[in-house]
């Protein structure tokens, strides 16, 4: 869902857990708080707390959670804003668990660079020179099945090979010197039955030829659209509402800010039902399960279509808890 929606549900417990870092004052150190779009903010709206320091390669940049006070992400920068970053690279998951790591040499990535899904499972892994993927780069689901195979050749374009999360085809096809789609470009149907074939020039169109999912040639192919909640957007902030509200006990208030908002990450599977949720911005433990719940029990949606075929789409929720008037 490319809109980014936010309700307020009564009655609701929060403490923000505001994590106390005993910090000198000193010129080559600064401290800043950060709300869930990582817009400076006041303590009692923070999800996020840096600190920048001083050190001898630069400047060492740490992003902490402020409930529970973990770390979230460290990166060594060549100026004080940050703006240049150069040096190692680390980030984590609200779990603790390694979200990303890998290299820059000034602003741009370097040497081999790996990530991982909320549940451990390795992501993807890709190596850089100068800031573009070098050879074979790989992706992978969180169950484990391999993703995307593209391979990279200097000054001779690439080769990029995709799967469905049960091992079958989901594309294939090649790109030029300047990364961009040509020539013949495949594409399947989760069942591995083709969906389309396109022909590609510098990444523009010039022909294509559509297929339903038993492989029968179409007139035309289906609309590109993102998953959608049947009934549409409301309908959706009133089932999370609805699914939120009855199961929250009596009597909670959100204390030491006016309103506070939690961000789920979650994935609509080509049958448009839910999967691989996770919190990205944790505030209450109680809450975390309410609004992981709530998601859950979500009725099936209309699954993203692209190129003729049903597609995974992944979405962030964000939900935004007040007290009551």
């Amino acid at each position: 869902m490319k809109k980014i929606m936010s309700f307020k549900i009564r009655k609701v417990y929060l403490i923000l857990s505001i994590i106390l870092f005993s910090i000198q004052a000193k010129a080559q150190k600064t401290e800043k708080f950060y709300n869930y779009k990582w817009k400076e903010c006041k303590i009692a709206e923070a999800h996020y707390y840096s600190i920048t320091q001083k050190i001898d390669s630069g400047y060492l940049h740490k992003d902490y959670f402020v409930r529970g006070g973990k770390l979230l992400n460290s990166l060594v920068c060549q100026d004080s804003l940050c703006k240049i970053k150069n040096g190692e690279v680390i980030r984590f998951y609200p779990n603790g668990k390694l979200e990303t790591t890998g290299k820059y040499k000034l602003d741009k990535k370097e040497g081999i660079w790996l990530s991982y899904h909320y549940n451990g499972i390795k992501k993807d892994s890709a190596f850089y020179k100068n800031g573009y993927p070098i050879g074979n780069s790989l992706s992978w689901y969180p169950n484990g099945f391999l993703q995307d195979s593209i391979c990279n050749y200097p000054n001779k374009g690439g080769v990029r090979v995709s799967w469905f999360d049960n091992g079958n085809p989901d594309s294939l096809g090649r790109f030029g010197t300047n990364n961009k789609k040509s020539g013949k470009w495949e594409y399947f149907h989760k069942n591995g039955k083709i969906s389309a074939i396109e022909l590609y020039s510098d990444s523009k169109l010039i022909d294509s030829k559509f297929y339903d999912e038993n492989g029968i040639v179409m007139s035309s192919s289906t609309k590109d659209v993102a998953a959608a909640f049947p009934k549409g957007d409301q309908a959706w902030i009133n089932y999370l509402n609805n699914n939120i509200n009855r199961f929250l006990p009596n009597g909670f208030d959100v204390v030491n800010a006016e309103k506070v908002t939690i961000v789920a990450n979650f994935t609509i599977d080509e049958n448009g039902k839910i999967e691989n949720i996770y919190i990205v911005t944790p505030i209450d433990d109680k809450i975390d399960s309410l609004v992981i719940k709530a998601i859950q029990r979500s009725p099936q949606w209309i699954p993203a279509t692209n190129h003729n075929r049903k597609i995974k789409q992944n979405n962030r929720q964000s939900l935004t808890f007040g007290n009551e008037n």
